[in-house]
């Protein structure tokens, strides 16, 4: 657990030696200096997926234009990287692992949330049925297969710790390569992959005859509720630029509700920018079925992207007796929805 905090601790003055991904989007080819428009650099918490359709629409669409901006959207290489960038300037917004931000903000990086993105947690393992693992404490004695730099290195300690199974008993494989990490899972070289598994599982699962199962850390016997995703900004930025966010918020809920009530239109767009994307079936399904993560029972009939407090007092109480929470803080340290439309 020490050598996952010490990740997290890394020097802000070392971000610029974490390269932004080459790929990166904007609206238009208008370039913010001469459009009069404001420059933002959002970074993402992963390569693009059908779940971040919404973003492309936002793009797409001028929602971020008519609010003044010019958003540069940068593919991420996990939620601990996105968090390390936007702590010490290296972007403006992240979309981050709500755990993962918390965590850091324990460590004392200046972080906060301001609209929560897929706030049903849907994190967890894909494991094949033939291997017969049912259970977080099945899982000793095999392995596991990891990206190394996501929110894995902070939340599968956890769930197991809160499901009684010994840590030091399954090998996690680091493995960046999103691709080489399916092969492997799929030929069997490991016995298990953490990923979210609404947008993996119908993918794996169109690769293959053998059934795949997902283990789900919010639901079993002992399921941890936690919050999932959000957007995450410096709390300098929130003191210094707030029409800057306020205009970003404005953006992204409105490329969620179009996306919401278009969701082909909203992935032909987000396959026109991203090319490399294929099966457009499979894809749109995805998409279609990240809205039912979009809000809790507690946020029910409230605007997109907004963060209930209950929600938020459930997070922390779990965190706190999972030993992730070394002081107390008040739960504004972690969130806002000054930023939220009603």
């Amino acid at each position: 657990m020490k050598k996952n905090r010490a990740i997290m601790a890394i020097a802000i003055v070392c971000f610029a030696v974490l390269v932004s991904p080459a790929v990166t989007f904007a609206a238009g080819s208008r370039t913010a200096a001469t459009s009069g428009l404001q420059q933002v650099n959002f970074r993402l918490d992963w390569l693009p997926s059908a779940y971040h359709a919404p973003v492309f629409v936002a793009l797409e669409k001028g929602f971020w234009e008519e609010q003044g901006l010019s958003v540069d959207v940068r593919f991420g290489e996990g939620s601990i990287l996105t968090a390390q960038l936007v702590a010490g300037g290296g972007a403006d917004i992240g979309w981050a692992n709500l755990t993962v931000m918390a965590s850091a903000i324990q460590e004392g990086l200046p972080l906060r949330s301001i609209y929560g993105i897929y706030q049903r947690n849907a994190l967890g393992v894909m494991v094949l049925e033939r291997n017969g693992i049912r259970s977080a404490r099945d899982l000793e004695g095999r392995s596991i297969v990891v990206t190394g730099t996501g929110e894995e290195s902070v939340l599968i300690p956890l769930w197991l710790a809160f499901n009684e199974a010994n840590a030091d008993a399954i090998r996690l494989v680091n493995i960046e390569s999103r691709e080489a990490r399916r092969a492997m899972f799929l030929r069997g070289e490991v016995d298990a992959m953490w990923e979210t598994g609404f947008s993996n599982v119908p993918v794996l699962q169109a690769q293959t005859d053998e059934r795949i199962n997902f283990i789900s850390i919010s639901e079993g016997d002992r399921p941890m509720a936690l919050l999932l995703q959000g957007i995450i900004v410096h709390t300098r930025t929130i003191d210094q630029d707030p029409d800057m966010l306020r205009g970003f918020v404005a953006g992204l809920q409105r490329g969620f509700e179009y996306s919401i009530e278009n969701p082909g239109e909203a992935m032909d767009i987000m396959m026109a920018r991203v090319p490399e994307m294929e099966n457009r079936e499979l894809l749109l399904g995805i998409l279609v079925n990240s809205f039912d993560l979009l809000q809790t029972d507690n946020t029910q009939g409230m605007p997109l992207g907004y963060y209930s407090p209950e929600d938020w007092v459930r997070t922390a109480e779990l965190l706190d007796a999972l030993g992730r929470i070394q002081r107390e803080l008040p739960l504004e340290a972690y969130y806002t929805n000054e930023f939220i439309t009603r």
